[in-house]
């Protein structure tokens, strides 16, 4: 007779959510790094405008936060990445339509920062999706693990996508960025559609 199946593991069990952070995060941090030298460079705006860009990335994060959370606790974690996934890739196209419309740099830098503030309101759903998913597979004893792993997926991600981001600028402009930003949630999408999701826990059980 044969042993009945073991079940997997807390890191496997957790393995895709952390794959599909770790190709989300690489697309939100490629533009990190370019932003103020396309804002400066190439629209040819002063400090002030790149640290007003940059900051609104931060802004749009802080203020979606909670609500993040509360969108993810009414509909799963998986629904709540898939809705940073596209707001990501939304976010991209209006880094692309900037570059369209450089010629018209109030235009332009007008189009970046309305693609910032959907990037950083997109992180907010992402990174608490996964913490939500991860937490309702690994539920217990796990919490931490899951608090930890996340934590380290989008942290690496950021790392990779950082140089990432420059090279494709140093390659292409800021183009090659924006394109790039546009594909990596595609594939991340993708990535999530094949990934089981789990239910919203209940708001009798919260």
């Amino acid at each position: 007779m044969l042993p009945p199946p073991t079940a997997p593991g807390p890191m496997r069990t957790l393995a895709p959510v952390m794959a599909v952070i770790t190709a989300a995060y690489i697309s939100l941090g490629l533009s990190i790094p370019v932003i103020p030298l396309y804002v400066h460079d190439d629209l040819g705006f002063g400090p002030l405008a790149v640290g007003v860009v940059t900051g609104t990335q931060f802004a749009a994060a802080l203020l979606s936060r909670v609500w993040a959370g509360a969108y993810c606790d009414r509909h799963g974690g998986k629904t709540g990445i898939v809705t940073g996934l596209v707001l990501t890739a939304i976010s991209g196209a209006l880094s692309l339509a900037s570059v369209a419309a450089a010629g018209t740099p109030m235009l332009a830098v007008a189009l970046l920062m309305g693609g910032r503030f959907l990037q950083g309101t997109a992180g907010s759903f992402i990174i608490t999706g996964g913490m939500n998913w991860g937490l309702v597979l690994l539920e217990g004893p796990h919490a931490g693990k899951v608090i930890a792993w996340i934590g380290m997926a989008m942290f690496a991600s950021l790392a990779i996508g950082a140089p990432f981001g420059t090279a494709l600028y140093a390659s292409g402009t800021f183009l090659a960025t924006a394109v790039a930003s546009i594909m990596l949630p595609i594939i991340a999408l993708a990535m999530v559609a094949v990934v089981r999701g789990v239910p919203a826990v209940p708001r009798s059980a919260v």
